[in-house]
């Protein structure tokens, strides 16, 4: 059966339809551009984030207080806990576990580097897998557990040979050739730093090239290779003072101070080992201070100095105990 409509009723049917379109056409646009608008305000948000958690991880590296270190990785967790960003979890965890280390926990700090690689392995980030590897060297090599510390360096090695990193894998080589420089295995010592040098100057890189140059020539004092140990020592301060490295710098001059030692130039070792220590102490280097005022000490006893020997043995049995 037809149904017969009129055409009046026609009309007004298709007018409603129309401002039905036209209402439909405004309104989509106008959720369309707050979605924009919403989606620009979240990423605002996580930019903002990610900016204040590169702050606080470069804070926590370069803090040496575990407190201070604890506190800004537990106030970097939340912020990565608010943009949902496990990556940046395994980041801070690692970074945590320094504190650990200084306070000698070496349980929690491998706790910490575990929650890290377990994201790493889970994200499949390998070059995140390989920089977490050096920490849990370093747990082990406080701890003296040579055999597990040789085993992460040598993990990290291989990850960021696969991944051709050449960057990490310069400052790999220099962290495994000073783990075996520590336990006098000079020989490969020698060779790791040396293969970080060569890698670093095809790279380019100043950075890498003036520590493996420096580490080579603290091998070659230990070994008697006075003259060579002088020349890769000093190359190395050359490059690394332009870049304000105090740290280096001051290790470095300490290892120049032997040198002199052990040519008997002991007026030139005083000298060079007091720079070593003003460094220091200028920049709170408290390895450095320790160290430079076990040189002085014992500098100053072979010049019968006893007065000055014993004023910095005391400092070198202070920063000892710190």
């Amino acid at each position: 059966m037809l149904i017969k409509v009129n055409d009046q009723y026609l009309q007004f049917i298709l007018v409603k339809n129309k401002l039905f379109y036209i209402i439909i056409f405004i309104y989509i646009p106008i959720i369309a551009i707050n979605a924009k608008e919403e989606i620009k305000k979240i990423h605002i948000v996580e930019d903002s984030v990610k900016t204040e958690l590169i702050y606080l991880k470069q804070q926590i590296y370069q803090s040496n207080s575990p407190e201070d270190i604890f506190a800004k990785s537990d106030s970097a967790l939340k912020l990565a806990n608010l943009i949902d960003s496990e990556l940046w979890e395994a980041t801070i965890y690692t970074a945590k576990s320094r504190g650990f280390l200084m306070q000698g926990k070496i349980e929690q700090a491998i706790e910490c580097l575990h929650k890290s690689f377990e994201i790493y392995k889970d994200k499949q980030d390998s070059i995140g897998l390989a920089t977490a590897s050096l920490s849990p060297a370093s747990a082990f090599k406080r701890n003296e557990d040579s055999q597990n510390a040789i085993i992460y360096y040598k993990k990290a090695i291989n990850i960021f040979h696969q991944k051709k990193d050449p960057v990490r894998l310069c400052g790999s080589y220099i962290n495994l050739g000073e783990y075996y420089r520590v336990l006098n295995q000079k020989d490969s010592a020698i060779f790791y730093f040396m293969k970080s040098l060569k890698l670093s100057e095809l790279i380019a890189n100043d950075f890498y090239r003036s520590y493996a140059k420096g580490n080579i020539g603290l091998v070659y004092t230990a070994q008697n290779k006075i003259d060579s140990a002088e020349i890769y020592l000093n190359k190395s301060i050359e490059i690394l003072e332009p870049l304000g490295d105090n740290y280096a710098v001051s290790s470095y001059l300490d290892g120049l101070a032997e040198v002199y030692f052990k040519r008997k130039q002991y007026n030139r070792a005083q000298q060079t080992a007091h720079k070593s220590l003003l460094l220091a102490q200028e920049h709170g280097l408290k390895e450095q201070i320790r160290d430079a005022s076990l040189r002085l000490s014992t500098i100053y006893d072979q010049s019968k100095d006893f007065e000055k020997a014993f004023y910095h043995h005391k400092q070198y049995v202070a920063y000892r105990e710190l």
